[in-house]
């Protein structure tokens, strides 16, 4: 693998549905940006002072949703945050489609 390159996934996608739901919504601070049909366009996941995951679905980068979010996030945690990302030369690749899932009345919405 290339340096800064995103690892493969070594989850089947049912497994990181579980993990999405039994871990990270239960136990996190979910917010979501969604459209009119309640399309998550982009997630972000705060937990203990870290944004633990930031998702913006390609066809909406470049539009300020990402940036919402963080300054949400910074709101939020006036003491400070942290976020640990991958390196890359590339514009954008370090971004990953969002979860394609309806929002759920306790998932926290933007937007």
């Amino acid at each position: 693998m290339p340096a800064g390159s995103i690892p493969a996934a070594i989850h089947s996608d049912a497994e990181i549905e579980e993990w999405v739901a039994v871990e990270v919504i239960a136990h996190r601070e979910v917010w979501a940006a969604v459209d009119t049909e309640d399309w998550a366009l982009a997630v972000m996941v705060l937990d203990d002072g870290w944004i633990d995951q930031l998702y913006v679905d390609p066809a909406w980068t470049g539009m300020g949703l990402g940036s919402r979010l963080v300054e949400l996030a910074k709101s939020r945690s006036p003491e400070g945050l942290q976020l640990w990302t991958f390196a890359s030369k590339h514009r954008r690749a370090a971004v990953l489609p969002a979860p394609r899932v309806r929002g759920r009345r306790s998932d926290r919405r933007i937007g």
